[in-house]
């Protein structure tokens, strides 16, 4: 994929994600391999996001210690577990 086409694709998802800090290192790290929309409907604890986020840096998402505490911070707030 272009550049170009990589920034207007991320563009265009950008614009379904919630605005608030974090929101740009998700973008960054999470689109390299998947839409980062992908958890628009997933809710987790802490705990889980942390999980999740520390499998996909083992898995190669780029993110240093700051970005992921951006990244955990990002989805616990805007993607928290909804209690039943």
């Amino acid at each position: 994929m272009t550049p170009l086409l990589l920034f207007l694709a991320l563009f265009a998802q950008a614009e379904k994600l919630p605005e608030g800090p974090g929101k740009a290192t998700v973008l960054k790290a999470c689109g390299g391999c998947h839409a980062p929309e992908a958890v628009i409907g997933t809710n987790n604890t802490k705990r889980g996001w942390t999980e999740l986020v520390d499998e996909m840096i083992s898995k190669g998402a780029v993110a240093n210690a700051r970005e992921r505490r951006e990244i955990i911070a990002y989805l616990v707030r805007n993607f928290p577990m909804r209690r039943q």
